[in-house]
């Protein structure tokens, strides 16, 4: 991630410093955790988007476990806000973290028209079930990024094992990725269609 930044960095001209700026339309929040505070993982940058008649925020990666985090969504004043949930698949991801992401979960759900969860959550198929059951408690709409296309969720990350067994790729496939000889649309179709009994 770090190398990314830094390419992206010295390699373009073109990016301008978006953090607490405001243009009337997107204002860029100041920095907020990678999930819990003070984690290796650093900070991210909340967008919140003024629609005419709606509020979006994408919040990507804030993993629900942070309470100001929370308090700053709230405060921007959401109708529809596309967030990150925990990583349920790493092994370190116990019950007292569970415990923060659900209740932050339902603390801003009950301020926000629309909570969309996905992410991290859903690289496995325990976080869709989580997710669910959270949403049988809560007072406004917590559902996935899929749920919210109209479309029925397909975890095609939390099966990647089985999918490169069931449609593996050629040898070269991961470098011609990378050089933009390939990209990832058809096999995504391939997969959508050829797995649908993976779906819920």
């Amino acid at each position: 991630m770090q190398q990314r930044a830094w390419n992206l960095i010295f390699n373009s001209n073109k990016f301008k410093e978006a953090e607490g700026k405001d243009d009337g339309i997107i204002h860029c929040s100041i920095a907020v955790p990678h999930g819990k505070k003070n984690s290796h993982l650093g900070t991210v940058m909340m967008t919140q988007i003024r629609l005419e008649n709606k509020v979006f925020i994408h919040a990507s990666d804030i993993q629900f476990l942070f309470d100001k985090t929370i308090d700053k969504i709230i405060k921007f004043g959401a109708d529809i806000v596309l967030a990150s949930g925990p990583p349920l698949y790493l092994s370190h991801v116990g019950e007292e973290i569970l415990a923060i992401a659900k209740k932050n979960i339902k603390r801003l759900s009950s301020k926000v028209e629309t909570l969309v969860i996905d992410h991290h959550l859903l690289r496995s198929e325990k976080g869709l079930e989580w997710l669910r059951k959270i949403n049988e408690e809560a007072k406004n709409k917590i559902i996935t990024s899929a749920d919210f296309m109209g479309l029925k969720p397909q975890l095609l990350e939390a099966r990647r094992e089985e999918l490169y067994e069931v449609m593996p790729v050629p040898d070269s496939w991961h470098e011609d990725y990378k050089n933009n000889r390939v990209n990832s649309e058809e096999y995504l179709l391939q997969a959508r269609e050829s797995l649908d009994f993976f779906a819920y």
